[in-house]
């Protein structure tokens, strides 16, 4: 966009730096000061009125009512269930053991530890079929997965109020679930391989009661969101002024075509009126 003078219309170039205009010599910095200042101020104040109604919705979404905020509050707390045990593994080789209940912030740990990602895979030394880890390594992904759509849900919340937001929270909370299904079965797979694959060691992976209560908790989720969606949301708007006229008209009357200080003088005359 290029820069023009505000009384002749005059192009400046890139070397017209002084406060003269090239062309009609007018101080351009002081011209018409306050009109200018004027339909910055109108133009900031619309601007504004276009982003509230949107924060009204946010702010609506999130702590519009006491089951959005008793929402809110139970969508972070799930969160906490993570920590909850959610697999027993237990091994006992010749000449080693162990007996570890861990949750999903240990368990990259517990994988690191004693299922050694190298080529081939083993568990003590002993050789692990490619199958049994891979299922290992996708339950671990789902967690992962359902972590993220979690953290993916309460920012999702905030588009409670429209109907492709309200799309939206369904679509997570139903890929959630599914990852933490999908968790849950590839972590038996893995568990009966692995039983499977290494006679020699006495394995015995399942899962942990934690594991049943996260997954319960995410279908909370589910149905706290059926709840609020269905009962609806009330947002309340925040009046926008552009000047002295409301948002709306003003943005109507620009449409059709006045100007900032044709609107001003109308409503100017309306008001002594």
């Amino acid at each position: 966009m290029k820069a023009t003078c505000p009384k002749c219309g005059g192009v400046l170039r890139v070397v017209d730096w002084k406060p003269n205009c090239p062309f009609c010599g007018v101080n351009m910095v002081d011209y018409n000061m306050q009109s200018r200042l004027l339909e910055d101020a109108d133009h900031a104040e619309l601007e504004y009125s276009r982003i509230r109604p949107k924060l009204d919705r946010l702010k609506a979404a999130y702590i519009g009512s006491k089951k959005c905020i008793a929402r809110l509050v139970y969508s972070a707390a799930v969160i906490g269930g993570l920590f909850l045990p959610l697999a027993k593994l237990q091994y006992t080789a010749a000449f080693a053991a162990a007996d570890k209940t861990v949750h999903a912030i240990s368990l990259v740990e517990i994988i690191k530890e004693h299922l050694h990602i190298t080529s081939p895979f083993t568990v003590q030394g002993a050789p692990v079929p490619s199958s049994c880890t891979a299922a290992a390594i996708l339950s671990l992904i789902f967690v992962l997965l359902t972590v993220l759509l979690l953290l993916v849900h309460l920012g999702c919340i905030g588009g409670s109020c429209t109907a492709k937001g309200r799309r939206r929270i369904y679509v997570t909370d139903a890929c959630m679930l599914l990852c933490a299904l999908g968790s849950l079965g590839a972590f038996r797979a893995f568990a009966s391989a692995a039983q499977t694959a290494l006679p020699q060691i006495v394995l015995r992976f399942s899962p942990g009661f934690g594991a049943y209560v996260f997954l319960a908790l995410l279908f909370g989720i589910l149905a706290a969101d059926i709840i609020v969606l269905r009962s609806g949301i009330k947002v309340q708007y925040t009046p926008c002024w552009v000047g002295a006229v409301p948002a709306q008209e003003y943005e109507a009357l620009l449409e059709a075509g006045l100007t900032g200080a044709q609107i001003r003088e109308r409503y100017a005359a309306a008001h002594e009126e």
